[in-house]
């Protein structure tokens, strides 16, 4: 009997090659038994002649002296010459309705008894065809997202050699990936310009970018996001709030002493000299907060207008909990808003609270992926708030002991690092005219095309932000050759900079990519789920449908059975062998 259901997952790529032989053997029987008056002959000579074509199958049974009828003819008259004739007529991509007419014209020409079977030919040939195209573009789309999640750089690249020896020996230690630690470190750059500070992207535009980068760190809970931001951030800044918090708390005991003491004088002198005692600042300096609201951001930088602020979230979704205060203030507009470093006027029943002509706000946050992607919903992004974001994924990566290497102390170098650059002055930095050059040819001609072409919402938000993000990448990476290199023009970017910019805004790209692909997985899409099964196999061995159920969070709805042709299918396209039978067939990743 005809089986239609094992003839679809044939044709779908979702039997191994010995399920096909079977069935082909099973058809080849049932066509010698019942003969060609039987209903079901033309179906049967049908579905062998496509699994010759398909599998290159030979068999022997058709007699060769039996006459075709007006129903069938032989699937051993599907020759080469048939099959390149039907390929031309579906270049051609005729309307359904023209099949017909056209193969009985091409049965007339080939000397064949009838065309309704070269019809069947044609339509099975053609969704041979398409398969063919599916397992092409699947195969391709494997391979991009595969290598979107290996993607990874080397900080020695972007840092000058003073810098990077450290960093890489700790990146290696750690089992953190460069890109994380290097997005980490120039995030916390990036608060230490003066607030003034800015890059002339376009003079025809007076397009500025400021200093500030929003990174979001992206992985499982227990890869080791939180140690490595303690490392980066908030230990060598930590050390700096303490002397800032010494100073602060010197001058209010100097102010106190000095209050007493003018006291004691007599009530004219007091008078004079309460007047030329200077107050003491309200508030603390400080550089980073762990847990800031808008409402207190906006006070502290109306008490240091010239100081940036690094907003550290170890756990993102707190990032995202808008309008915690209760004040009625959309928190989200205003973190929006903080981006793009202009000034505040925060105006309340009482008066004005702050005020100031410019701020300088960074962000650095932790966060799984199952709750951003949660959060992200959709990935339209119409507001762009996530196309503010750079973003590193850090995927589950194994861990391994290093007690025996030598220990390097990042911690005072990169103190060092960030005070040399609070030193500097607030300026307005410049492209030299190759880097200008070299600007425009990857933005202009490269990413906007891009943002034209694009029918997803999200990546063409990102895609709208990406010159700002390259200029900024430029303007922190540039101020570490400056305090390296005293001696360089400290206003004036280079093309080696921005190649460096360009380059590594290409892999944070790439990251969003990978992102993106996730939430298709959620949604559904197939090529990022086999992507997750093929990574998933990397890094335990053989999986099992039940593994992938458990593990891969995408695929917790998907029945087992359907898994299960998932490994089929990849074992089709190369990517790894099936072993096993039933429920127990697993799947290894090559």
């Amino acid at each position: 009997m005809l089986d239609k259901e094992r003839f679809n997952q044939i044709i779908q790529g979702l039997a191994d090659t010995e399920t096909a032989k079977t069935y082909y053997r099973e058809l080849i029987s049932l066509a010698r038994t019942i003969g060609d008056e039987h209903p079901d002959a033309g179906k049967v000579a049908d579905q062998i002649m496509y699994l010759e074509d398909l599998y290159k199958f030979k068999d022997t049974h058709a007699q060769p002296n039996t006459k075709p009828t007006e129903e069938a003819f032989s699937y051993n008259e599907i020759n080469e010459e048939v099959r390149a004739k039907i390929d031309e007529l579906i270049d051609l991509d005729f309307a359904p309705s023209q099949a017909l007419t056209v193969c009985d014209f091409l049965a007339k020409s080939l000397k064949l008894p009838n065309s309704r079977n070269l019809e069947r030919y044609y339509h099975y040939r053609k969704d041979q065809r398409e398969q063919e195209d599916f397992k092409s573009e699947m195969d391709k789309d494997l391979s991009d997202l595969l290598g979107i999640n290996k993607s990874d750089i080397n900080v020695s690249d972007y840092l000058p050699d003073w810098l990077s020896p450290p960093l890489s020996h700790y990146c290696k230690t750690s089992s953190v990936k460069h890109l994380l630690v290097l997005l980490g470190l120039l995030s916390g750059v990036s608060v230490c310009h003066k607030v003034k500070t800015r890059l002339m992207v376009d003079p025809s535009k007076d397009w500025k970018e400021p200093p500030s980068l929003f990174v979001l760190n992206i992985s499982p809970t227990g890869q080791g996001k939180s140690p490595f931001v303690n490392k980066i951030l908030i230990e060598p800044l930590s050390l700096i709030h303490q002397e800032w918090k010494e100073a602060f708390n010197d001058e209010q005991l100097d102010y106190e002493i000095e209050l007493e003491s003018i006291k004691q004088l007599p009530k004219d002198e007091r008078k004079e000299a309460l007047k030329n005692l200077k107050e003491p600042p309200s508030r603390e300096r400080i550089i980073f907060s762990t847990d800031p609201t808008i409402i207190g951001l906006n006070q502290q930088f109306n008490a240091y207008p010239e100081q940036g602020i690094l907003a550290i979230f170890d756990e993102g979704s707190k990032l995202f909990a808008f309008d915690r205060t209760g004040s009625g203030k959309s928190d989200r507009a205003d973190l929006l808003s903080f981006y793009n470093g202009g000034g505040l006027c925060e105006l309340r029943l009482e008066g004005i609270r702050a005020n100031v002509s410019r701020t300088l706000l960074s962000i650095n946050a932790a966060i799984q992926p199952e709750v951003l992607l949660e959060l992200m919903g959709n990935c339209e992004d119409r507001s762009g708030q996530w196309a503010r974001f750079l973003y590193a994924l850090q995927p589950k990566t194994r861990k391994y002991p290093s007690r025996n290497q030598a220990k390097v102390d990042v911690t005072n170098l990169l103190v060092e690092v960030y005070e040399q650059i609070m030193k500097l002055p607030g300026e307005l930095y410049h492209l030299d005219p190759q880097a200008g050059q070299l600007f425009d040819d990857y933005y202009y001609f490269d990413l906007e095309g891009k943002r034209m072409r694009t029918n997803d919402l999200g990546l063409e938000a990102v895609f709208g932000k990406s010159g700002g993000q390259v200029a900024r990448l430029a303007l922190n990476l540039h101020i570490l050759e400056v305090i390296a290199n005293p001696g360089a023009t400290p206003r004036l970017i280079k093309a080696e900079t921005i190649e460096k910019a360009v380059s590594l805004y290409k892999i944070c790209l790439n990251q969003i990519r990978g992102l993106y692909s996730i939430a298709g997985a959620s949604q559904g899409e197939l090529p990022p789920k086999l992507a997750l099964i093929i990574e998933r196999s990397k890094s335990v061995g053989a999986v099992t449908a039940r593994d992938i159920k458990q593990y891969v969070w995408c695929c917790k709805k998907d029945d087992p059975s359907q898994i299960r042709e998932w490994f089929i299918r990849l074992e089709k396209l190369g990517k790894g062998k099936v072993s096993g039978a039933g429920n127990r067939k697993s799947f290894t990743a090559y």
